[in-house]
C-alpha cells in the first residue's frame, strides 16, 4: 500500500503518515511564509538561546555508548522530517544492525557498513515548520517505529530554519530532556554541543577527536552564552594535535561562492568562532591569544538538500590526501531533492571581498571534490517534468491549488482591466464585453502594463549598462537578482493582457438580460485560461531560468522525494576518519503492516530496502592535517 492507503491505520500506528511538503502550493507557501515571517520578526526580541544558558550541559560524554571493536561509528544525517516514505526509509536503514552498500565502482564487492553507536541530526528536523504534532508525525513516531531491539545509540540534534519557525520550544522538549526517541538516546540540554568522540585512555595517538555543533539561530549573531559554553567546555580543553569535526545549521562556505549572487561575507559567523573559540584561546586575564594546536579537520552541514563536497587545495598535496580539509553538505535526509549546479567549482575562504580584514597568507581555497548529488544530467532531466503534463511532476499536479491560486490571480487581473475600460468608455460590464473595442483595450493594455515593464527595463540596462559591458561570460545575471522575478511577473502579466483583449474582441451578446451570463461566462474563461497558460509559462521559464532566485525554484516545484541519503562515518582506533556517503536513488513508496516490538502496528517496505549505494569512494582525513596554509597564490 503507499502512504495515503497507510494513513487509514493513523489509530494503530500511532502517527499519521504524511505526505512531502508542496511548496508551491498556495495555502502551504502561505502559512509557511506567515510563520517564517514571525519567527524572523519576534525572533529579534527574543533569543531563546539565552535562555537555555538556565541548563546546564558540558561536554557530552558518550561513555554510555562506548565504541566498537574497530572504532566508534557515527551517523550524519540533515533535513529529514518530511513526507513519509522519505524519512522512513532513512530511519528503516540508520536502525539496520548493518547495511550492505554498493561501491562507488559497481566492479568492486558490496561495503558492510555495521549501525552506528551516534546519530547526529544536523537541522531541520521537521517540515515544514515546527511544532509537536509535526515533530510526532514527521519524525519522533516514524523513527520510534524502525527502531530495532538492542542498546540505545545516542542521539545529537542541531536546530535548523524550520526548526525555529515556534521559537525552538517544540525542538527542546523533543531533544533536549534526555528522553529516548525509539532506539536511540538524546543527550542534550540545548541546541548546541560538544561531545569528545575518543577515549584517551584507549586511543594510541593520544590526540582527541571533538565534536562541536554551532547553532546560528536563522543566521543571526552567535548569543554570548552559547560561546561562553564553547569557551568553557572546549577551548580551554584544545590541545596540539586535537582534531575538530564542526556541525553548522547551514553550509554558508558555499554561499560565499554560490553563482551568481555569491555573498562574500556569509561565512563570516563561522569563521570567527572558528578563529576565537577553536583555533586560538584568549586568556581572560591577559586579553593575550594564543593558538590552541587544534584543527578543524571537517566541516558538516545540512540546509541544502544536495551532496557535495570541497576538498583543500594545498602546495603539499598528495591526490587525495587525507591531511586536506573536507567541507560537505548532505542535506539528503527527506526533504525534496535540490540542485548543485548553481555551486561554485573552487572557493576562497575568506572570499575576496569579505568585510574579515586577514592576512592574504591565512586564505586557503577548496575545490569541488568528487561527486556532487544530483548530478547535472539527473537535473536537467528533472527539470523537463516540470513542463510535461504528462508526468507525475507536471507543476499543478505536484503543487496542488498551485494552478487554481494562478487562475484567481488571472481572474482579478481581468476584472481590474475591465474595471478600467468601462471607466474609460463609460459602458458597463457587458457593454464592454460586448463591444468589440479592441482597441482601447490594447492601449490600455499597453499603457498600464507594458509601458512600466519597457521603462523598467530601459532603467535597469542603463543601471547596469557598465556592468554589463564588462562582464565576463560566466557573469551572466550577477547585476540584479531582481530580473528574473521581474520577468516572471513580466510575462504573467502580458498573458493576462492577451485574455483580457482577446475577450473585449469577442462578439459577445450586448442585451442586458444576457449581458451578465456573459460577464460570468468571460470571467470563468479568464479563470481557467490563466490558470492553464499561466501554469505552462510559469513551468516552462523554471524550467529555462538560469541560476538564481526564480532558478532555485526548480527543485522545490518538483518536491522529488526518492533520491535519499546520510553519511556514515568510521573513527577507527589509529585516529583516522574514514566517511561513507550513502544514498538511494530511489526510496521506498510501497508498504506493508507488521507488528513492532512494542506490541504495536509499524510499517514494513515491500521487499526490504532499496539499494543503497556510495556517491564516491570512502573519503579518508587524519587527525593531523598540513602544519600551515598553502595553495593559495
Amino acid at each position: 500500500m503507499n502512504q495515503h492507503e497507510l494513513a487509514q491505520f493513523e489509530h494503530e500506528l500511532g502517527f499519521r503518515p504524511r505526505p512531502a511538503v508542496r511548496w508551491l502550493s498556495p495555502p502551504e507557501l502561505l502559512r509557511t511564509g506567515i510563520q517564517s515571517l514571525a519567527a524572523h520578526v519576534f525572533l529579534g526580541f527574543m533569543d531563546n538561546r539565552e535562555t537555555q544558558s538556565i541548563f546546564p550541559q558540558r561536554a557530552l560524554d558518550l561513555g554510555g555508548f562506548p565504541p566498537q571493536e574497530q572504532g566508534r561509528w557515527i551517523d550524519f544525517i540533515a533535513d529529514l522530517g518530511d513526507g513519509f516514505d522519505a524519512t522512513y526509509t532513512m530511519a528503516w536503514a540508520l536502525a539496520q544492525p548493518e547495511l550492505q552498500v554498493q561501491a562507488a565502482d559497481p566492479g568492486r564487492p558490496q561495503v558492510v557498513l555495521p549501525k552506528s553507536q551516534l546519530l547526529v541530526m544536523g537541522g531541520d528536523e521537521v517540515y515544514p515548520a515546527a511544532s509537536e504534532r509535526a515533530y510526532e508525525d514527521r519524525l519522533v513516531r516514524p523513527y520510534r517505529a524502525a527502531s530495532l531491539p538492542g542498546p540505545p545509540a545516542a542521539l545529537l540534534a542541531l536546530p535548523g530554519n524550520h526548526d525555529w519557525y515556534d521559537g525552538l520550544t517544540a525542538f527542546e522538549r523533543i531533544f533536549c530532556q534526555q528522553a529516548k526517541i525509539g532506539g536511540w538516546q538524546t543527550l542534550q540540554s540545548r541546541g548546541y554541543f560538544a561531545a569528545r568522540l575518543t577515549n584517551l585512555e584507549a586511543n594510541t595517538v593520544q590526540k582527541t577527536w571533538w565534536l562541536v555543533a554551532l547553532d546560528s539561530e536563522l543566521g543571526s549573531y552567535i548569543d554570548r552564552p552559547q560561546l561562553q559554553y564553547f569557551e568553557a567546555e572546549v577551548t580551554r580543553h584544545l590541545k596540539p594535535g586535537d582534531a575538530i569535526i564542526l556541525c553548522a545549521s547551514s553550509p554558508t562556505w558555499e554561499a560565499t561562492g554560490t553563482l551568481p549572487d555569491g555573498d562574500p561575507n556569509a561565512n563570516n559567523a563561522l569563521r570567527y568562532f572558528e578563529n576565537h573559540y577553536l583555533l586560538r584561546r584568549t586568556d581572560p586575564a591577559t586579553g593575550e591569544s594564543t593558538p590552541t594546536g587544534a584543527q578543524i579537520r571537517v566541516r558538516l552541514s545540512g540546509d541544502k538538500h544536495h551532496y557535495a563536497r570541497y576538498a583543500q587545495l594545498h602546495e603539499q598535496a598528495r591526490p587525495e590526501d587525507p591531511r586536506r580539509e573536507q567541507l560537505l553538505t548532505c542535506g539528503l535526509g527527506g526533504a525534496y531533492l535540490s540542485g548543485a549546479r548553481h555551486l561554485s567549482p573552487e572557493l576562497l575562504l575568506p572570499p575576496t571581498g569579505s568585510r574579515e580584514m586577514v592576512n592574504p597568507a591565512e586564505r586557503q581555497r577548496y575545490a569541488l571534490a568528487g561527486t556532487v548529488y544530483p548530478t547535472p544530467a539527473q537535473e536537467r532531466a528533472l527539470h523537463w517534468q516540470l513542463a510535461n503534463p504528462f508526468s507525475q511532476f507536471f507543476l499543478p499536479w505536484r503543487n496542488p491549488w498551485f494552478s487554481t491560486g494562478l487562475g484567481v490571480v488571472h481572474l482579478g487581473c481581468f476584472m481590474f482591466l475591465c474595471t478600467i475600460f468601462s471607466g474609460i468608455t463609460g459602458d458597463s460590464y457587458p457593454e464592454a464585453l460586448g463591444s468589440g473595442d479592441w482597441v482601447h483595450a490594447v492601449g490600455i493594455v499597453v499603457f498600464l502594463f507594458v509601458v512600466p515593464l519597457l521603462v523598467a527595463l530601459l532603467l535597469w540596462l542603463a543601471r547596469n549598462a557598465r556592468g554589463l559591458v564588462k562582464a565576463g561570460p560566466g557573469d551572466s545575471g550577477r547585476a540584479s537578482p531582481l530580473v528574473q522575478p521581474l520577468l516572471l511577473v513580466g510575462v504573467q502579466l502580458l498573458l493576462a493582457s492577451g485574455i483580457f483583449t482577446g475577450l473585449i474582441a469577442l462578439p459577445w451578446q450586448r442585451s442586458w438580460s444576457a449581458g451578465w451570463i456573459t460577464v460570468l461566462l468571460a470571467a470563468v474563461y479568464a479563470t481557467v485560461l490563466g490558470a492553464a497558460a499561466g501554469t505552462m509559462a510559469f513551468a516552462l521559464h523554471l524550467v529555462f531560468a538560469p541560476p538564481g532566485a526564480v532558478g532555485r525554484l526548480k527543485m522545490t516545484a518538483l518536491a522529488y522525494e526518492d533520491s535519499k541519503g546520510f553519511l556514515r562515518m568510521h573513527l577507527r582506533e589509529d585516529g583516522t576518519l574514514v566517511i561513507y556517503p550513502v544514498v538511494a536513488d530511489a526510496v521506498v513508496h510501497d508498504w506493508e503492516t507488521g507488528p513492532s516490538t512494542r506490541n504495536q502496528m509499524r510499517p514494513v517496505p515491500v521487499g526490504g530496502l532499496p539499494q543503497l549505494r556510495l556517491l564516491e569512494d570512502p573519503i579518508i582525513v587524519s587527525i593531523n592535517g598540513f602544519s600551515s596554509p598553502g595553495g593559495v597564490q
